[in-house]
């Protein structure tokens, strides 16, 4: 097996993985992921789009470690983007993956953070979650694990 540069890992090899070495309610997630995740391919913002994500951020496009702000300040602007929240490779380091979120629309990425995006693979977070989350705690964080633990809990309800 090669080790560095010519290993590619993908963000669903890496779930994979994690799946494969884990047990329990961790496994479970992973599971969950895979299964209920999409994957997309990485993708250049046309000039246009650059501009009308600076504009919303505030010319902060492509600001480092603000994917989460970045992408759930655009979801609740703009409800045609569809917020995401999972793991992401990019041309610069292309043997790693990354905790990332990223937006989608009409099954395309859009990322404002990353201009070298190259997999994607991750869940679907509504608008109206961000929004709350949003309201309720004043700051942008991760909800994939949140939104898993309310999906969990709404299945167990549903079972009784």
């Amino acid at each position: 097996m090669k080790v560095g540069k010519d290993v590619v890992l993908t963000p669903k090899k890496y779930y994979k993985s994690l799946q494969q070495i884990t047990s329990g309610r961790q496994q479970q997630f992973y599971v969950w992921v895979l299964t209920r995740g999409e994957s997309f391919q990485g993708r250049k913002l046309t000039r246009e789009e650059e501009e009308y994500f600076k504009k919303l951020l505030h010319n902060y496009l492509y600001n480092p470690r603000h994917c989460i702000y970045n992408a759930q300040m655009i979801a609740i602007y703009d409800e045609s983007f569809q917020y995401y929240e999972g793991q992401a490779s990019n041309k610069k380091i292309p043997f790693m993956t990354f905790e990332h979120a990223w937006l989608v629309r009409d099954g395309k990425v859009y990322d404002p953070t990353w201009n070298d995006g190259v997999e994607y693979h991750g869940i679907h977070i509504p608008t109206h979650i961000v929004r709350s989350n949003i309201a309720k705690t004043k700051t942008a964080e991760s909800l994939m694990m949140k939104y898993y633990i309310s999906m969990m809990e709404k299945k167990s309800i549903n079972v009784m």
